[in-house]
């Protein structure tokens, strides 16, 4: 956590200073909020370019997924409409701590760092991941507002490596 906290800090005032140097482009606006929106999520301001935490009570449809010591998802494929708040409902049927965290091809590698450097530490639930411990069944819901290919994983020590990835297909 403290590695996860320095790195969020450092971030945080390299965005500062970056900003104060740089001219008014807005194209250097968007690319730095697009490269800081997952990790100000950790601070409050929980959106991604591809969506952002949604209402459970608004929910369009609710997706059933397993997990399982395999380190596969059961399904490992969903379908879903741009424009959807979708509940994830994540039941962890494995005997071993598993994570739900959905992203973007870079967003799970960045993520796969961030637990490398966190050394098997359990990651504190957030507003597109959550860790599942056995036996337990957990929701996220998440308003999903662009088409597009993302991805939900495992980044427990060794899932990741080992193909615990889905693929999430938002028609438009």
């Amino acid at each position: 956590m403290r590695t996860r906290a320095r790195f969020i800090f450092v971030f945080g005032v390299l965005a500062l200073v970056a900003a104060a140097c740089g001219d008014d482009d807005a194209a250097n606006t968007t690319s730095l909020m697009d490269m800081t929106s997952s990790t100000m999520s950790d601070m409050g301001e929980a959106s991604f370019a591809w969506g952002m935490p949604g209402d459970p009570a608004n929910a369009d449809q609710v997706v059933e997924i397993m997990t399982s010591d395999a380190f596969r998802f059961d399904p490992d494929s969903v379908e879903v409409s741009a424009g959807e708040t979708v509940t994830f409902r994540v039941t962890n049927g494995g005997a071993i701590r598993h994570e739900f965290v959905v992203g973007t091809q870079t967003e799970q590698d960045d993520h796969e760092a961030e637990m490398i450097d966190m050394g098997g530490m359990v990651m504190a639930d957030e507003a597109n991941a959550m860790a599942i411990e056995p036996g337990e069944t957990k929701d996220l819901t998440l308003t999903i507002t662009a088409a597009g290919i993302l991805q939900f994983a495992c980044h427990e020590t060794g899932h990741y490596a080992a193909g615990m990835i889905g693929n999430l297909t938002v028609q438009p």
